[in-house]
């Protein structure tokens, strides 16, 4: 099997070999193996050759031998979640996910490009979404959108956490270290974890001086590009990653995002100028740097179940398991295919509901059948899914994001 590391670079390979002049199609790169069939999601859970990445690629051949037209092939294009568990598995390396943006790119409606690019390239527009989500749960409104029978609606209103926080902060702020000083890093806040996980981002401010190191809020974009990314708008999302590293000085150690989907895209999108290691995970950059102190004991049995940004494109799970299994008294109990995706998917749960839910129940059925109390993800967009999930099944187990236990565990 191929591992992460392999992959991970093919796709700006391909992107360079495409500048140079080198002739070269990604897709004649599949040996329709059928490797990468056991570790897509979709196809886990519909059997559907089309619904795998093996029978996408053949149908992205069939529109460039003018077989097809797009829109015949759009549906099945549509409900992949870009999760790139096929990729860690394909011995021919092919840059799947990049494959995928590409050909979903330009695809979008006019509308909702635009409307897209004006909502989350701009504070305002970030910040209304914001407002209305905290309103429209404090009102209980969400609740009363889910019950309309739309799906999407459901999908998108079920998903706001019961408790959202917006970050409160000012540009340039400074939060100082906890004693004696070890370094220095830039917080990125992001449009969910800025708008609806501001206790994530506090959280991690607080382990971040725990642990030596002083956080500084550089004024920065609303958001970083991911969505736009995974929605077929990657030229502009690129634009705005590398707008957002742009606003990180040169003196810092690291650029902590708290979003493994938004370091990813961060670190595909880097240029000279900031260099794409820059952009890193909060624990893991605190677990390769050493932790300081001794943290207290967790009474809690949990699961990790990794963002599939971080395992699939970053290849850092198993650091964060490692920085979690350190704490004493946590019991952190196997997640059967923990690798597999929550649903979650960028934006996928809300563009395509129900292949979302399929997938997300598969996942419930396994965090159950673990007996956990706690599920441990690293992604807003994980942990809205979850969150949202494990409430309407009524059970009881939480999401967490790994630096709030981190950060609760090395307090004093």
């Amino acid at each position: 099997m191929v591992g992460a590391d392999s992959v991970r670079y093919l796709p700006h390979c391909y992107s360079l070999w495409r500048r140079r002049g080198y002739r070269m199609n990604p897709l004649d790169n599949c040996m329709h193996c059928g490797l990468c069939l056991e570790e897509c999601p979709t196809y886990l859970v519909s059997g559907d050759e089309t619904n795998s990445p093996r029978g996408r690629l053949f149908l992205m051949r069939a529109v460039e031998n003018n077989e097809l037209e797009f829109s015949d092939i759009a549906e099945s294009l549509d409900k992949c979640l870009a999760c790139g568990a096929c990729e860690t598995a394909c011995p021919s390396g092919v840059p799947y996910t990049h494959i995928l943006e590409q050909q979903r790119e330009g695809r979008q409606s006019a509308m909702a490009r635009l409307l897209q690019r004006r909502l989350l390239s701009s504070h305002l527009g970030v910040r209304a979404v914001g407002i209305l989500s905290r309103l429209g749960r404090r009102l209980g409104i969400l609740n009363l959108i889910g019950k309309l029978g739309i799906q999407r609606l459901k999908a998108m209103s079920t998903a706001v956490p019961m408790h959202p926080q917006r970050f409160r902060s000012q540009p340039n702020q400074t939060w100082r270290a906890d004693g004696e000083l070890r370094g220095r890093v830039g917080l990125h806040v992001g449009c969910a974890n800025g708008e609806l996980f501001g206790d994530v981002l506090n959280d991690t401010i607080r382990l971040f001086n725990q642990q030596g190191f002083e956080v500084v809020r550089p004024p920065q974009p609303p958001c970083c590009g991911a969505l736009h990314s995974h929605s077929g708008d990657s030229e502009f999302g690129r634009e705005l990653a590398q707008t957002t590293m742009q606003a990180f000085d040169g003196e810092l150690d690291a650029v902590i995002v708290a979003a493994a989907g938004c370091a990813a895209h961060l670190r595909a999108s880097g240029d000279s100028n900031k260099p794409a290691s820059k952009a890193q995970d909060p624990v893991v950059f605190l677990h390769q740097r050493g932790w300081r102190g001794n943290p207290q004991r967790v009474a809690m049995r949990a699961t990790h179940s990794p963002p599939c940004h971080l395992r699939n494109l970053l290849g850092e799970d198993q650091i964060v398991t490692q920085a979690l299994a350190q704490l004493p008294g946590l019991e952190l109990l196997t997640l059967n295919e923990a690798e597999m995706c929550c649903g979650a998917g960028g934006v996928s749960f809300i563009r395509q509901p129900q292949v979302a839910a399929q997938v997300g129940d598969r996942k419930l059925d396994n965090i159950v059948a673990s007996g956990t109390e706690c599920v441990i993800s690293g992604n807003p967009g994980c942990l809205m899914k979850l969150s949202a999930d494990l409430r309407q099944r009524g059970l009881l187990v939480k999401a967490l994001h790994p630096v709030t236990v981190l950060a609760n565990a090395f307090s004093d």
